[in-house]
């Protein structure tokens, strides 16, 4: 029975530790900017088009730029979006 509950034990412990590891990986930058984009169908109105605009080239937290993706996603299934390099290109996607 004591040979059981170490076993237990280590496992137990392993579980925890590896949940924890890959919480850290999985965990966002905030620190850095991102752009994001939609698969939405083309802007009707002007304001559709200054979000569509300003979705796709200002860079803002990672954070904020998926809410304002998501706020303004009309009829969208899909949002992408990118780390912003300092000379405003493009790192790859995040979905």
């Amino acid at each position: 029975m004591k040979g059981f509950f170490s076993k237990a034990f280590v496992l137990t412990l392993g579980v925890i530790l590896s949940t924890g590891v890959f919480a850290h990986k999985n965990h966002q930058d905030n620190s850095k900017m991102w752009t994001c984009e939609t698969n939405a169908s083309s802007a009707s109105s002007d304001a559709d088009k200054k979000a569509d605009d300003m979705m796709s080239k200002k860079a803002m937290s990672g954070k904020d730029a998926f809410s304002f993706a998501l706020k303004h996603c009309r009829d969208c299934n899909k949002i992408t979006c990118s780390v912003e390099s300092k000379d405003n290109s493009s790192s790859q996607p995040k979905q």
